[in-house]
């Protein structure tokens, strides 16, 4: 696998962020949209915080834009991370001990719909972003497609969002939004008859063939082209990007 060193348990995880349609095509819109948008001209090594490390797949690829720490409170995938090099702790963002204004860039992929009190979570990764520093933010979209999917996953979900309860969530803050749009637009006619259909779950955590895969990125990915220029009206997703107002 790469050269990795996966953990047992942790195995089939670590293939799908890897090589899963989803994972790479969201690494695609976060490169475009977010890298080469707002730091296609930087110099200077970040520090990113990344909160909810998985598999270490996602800290992998950040960590080539900064000097990345990732955070998780699963102690497999904590160890499984170690043991390939990155930096990452066992630690919860409820109750961290950073200092406030910490870091460059915070990212959040994924992780608000599997924590209890989402608010305290935003609030504490927005304390330890510096002024001026930028959060990238994903969550799943649309109360309406809640299905197997969601109570299934390795880390089931708590929530799915309505765009206006995430703009709330985003509004306790003092932040500045960039942007905020649904993405995973083009395959959201497909996949909403998957989850009201309530497909197995278990369909949910394969990889599928290599035709379907390659197809399904193909079109998921083609959406950072859009995105760089547009907000889609709905997806299976939401996607935000915020910068810390500077203090007055």
């Amino acid at each position: 696998m790469g050269g990795w060193e996966v953990i047992e348990g942790r195995e089939l995880l670590f293939e799908i962020e890897r090589e899963h349609w989803w994972f790479e095509s969201r690494r695609k819109i976060v490169y475009d949209l977010f890298w080469k948008k707002y730091f296609s001209k930087q110099t200077e090594k970040l520090k990113i915080l990344s909160i909810g490390t998985s598999s270490g797949v996602e800290l992998e690829f950040l960590s080539k834009f900064g000097n990345v720490l990732g955070i998780d409170l699963d102690e497999k995938m904590v160890l499984n991370a170690q043991k390939n090099g990155l930096n990452v702790l066992k630690q919860d963002i409820l109750s961290n001990n950073f200092k406030d204004n910490s870091f460059d860039i915070v990212f959040a992929m994924d992780v608000l719909e599997h924590i209890e009190d989402h608010e305290k979570a935003f609030k504490e990764a927005f304390r330890v972003l510096r002024s001026g520093g930028y959060m990238f933010i994903t969550v799943p979209a649309c109360k309406f497609l809640w299905s197997n999917h969601d109570e299934h996953q390795f880390f089931p979900h708590k929530r799915r969002y309505n765009k206006k309860d995430f703009l709330v969530l985003l509004r306790t803050q003092n932040v500045e939004i960039l942007k905020c749009s649904f993405f995973n637009f083009f395959l959201f006619p497909f996949i909403t008859l998957v989850r009201l259909l309530n497909v197995s779950s278990d369909s949910q955590l394969k990889i599928p063939n290599k035709f379907v895969n390659s197809f399904f990125k193909t079109i998921f990915s083609s959406e950072r082209y859009f995105l760089n220029k547009i907000n889609f009206p709905i997806g299976v997703s939401l996607i935000a990007i915020c910068r810390k107002k500077c203090a007055e």
